[in-house]
């Protein structure tokens, strides 16, 4: 597993998750199958974006990470994707630009 430096990662805020999106998000959030994907970065680039999936247990240790620079990976994207579209359904963006504003 790869072992990236987490200590510059802070709680900034936390969500409920109704029992439905906890249950769909914890269908897709299986360890062994985010830990086997094959995930190719795209070091040739110049200008994109890190996606990643991290997974923790309840003492916020890290279970599996997996992502990089601009990932290439159809599986990694496509679960990223059902991820993310649990979370479009709450205010993620609010708590980002809540913790922007304490860092101002």
């Amino acid at each position: 597993m790869d072992n990236p430096d987490y200590s510059a990662i802070i709680e900034i805020g936390s969500i409920e998750l109704s029992e439905d999106d906890y249950e769909q998000l914890a269908a897709l959030a299986d360890r062994k199958k985010i830990y086997n994907l094959k995930v190719e970065e795209e070091l040739d680039a110049t200008d994109g974006s890190s996606y990643h999936i991290s997974l923790y247990d309840e003492n916020d240790e890290v279970l599996v990470y997996k992502g990089g620079y601009m990932p290439k990976n159809k599986e990694f994207w496509e679960l990223y994707k059902d991820i993310h579209e649990i979370f479009d359904l709450y205010d993620i963006d609010q708590i980002i630009d809540d913790h922007r504003q304490t860092l101002e």
